[in-house]
């Protein structure tokens, strides 16, 4: 029966030292909200950061705890215009006036026809592919529409 505890727990620990973890209590392991595994204290240091898919799902604009990793790719890809509202939850612009209004401000401007983000710059180019359109939006985008 112990092989099986560990293969458990080998799945839920996203931390590369997680057989530091086993040797201690469970109280010591911190959870991430955005990939749902648990990390020690030197991968998990309490940050907190608002979750793409609790804002895309749940209109849910708190911040979470998230592990030092996840932080940081939250915050490279914080800006980019990577996620479709269109596709995943169309009924969110019924629901949320803000956001409903912005979209219709950007279905009747020009310059969001394909702007592409390299490296942090706006430009109107396809240098790249990542274009943004009229129906992407960043996760900074959709924070700022009620805020």
């Amino acid at each position: 029966m112990q092989p099986v505890i560990a293969r458990v727990d080998d799945a839920l620990f996203g931390c590369l030292v997680f057989g530091i973890i086993k040797d201690k209590e469970w109280s010591d392991a911190r959870r991430c909200d955005y990939t749902g595994q648990y990390f020690c204290s030197a991968c998990h240091w309490g940050s907190s950061a608002v979750v793409p898919a609790r804002v895309v799902h749940n209109w849910d604009l708190a911040t979470y705890p998230v592990s030092q990793a996840s932080l940081q790719q939250l915050r490279v890809t914080a800006r980019r215009p990577l996620i479709n509202l269109e596709k995943l939850n169309p009924r969110l612009f019924s629901l949320v006036h803000e956001l409903n209004l912005v979209r219709r401000l950007r279905q009747g401007s020009p310059a969001c026809a394909g702007t592409c983000w390299c490296a942090g710059e706006r430009r109107r180019t396809t240098c790249c592919g990542r274009t943004s359109t009229r129906h992407t939006w960043s996760t900074r985008s959709t924070c700022t529409v009620c805020r």
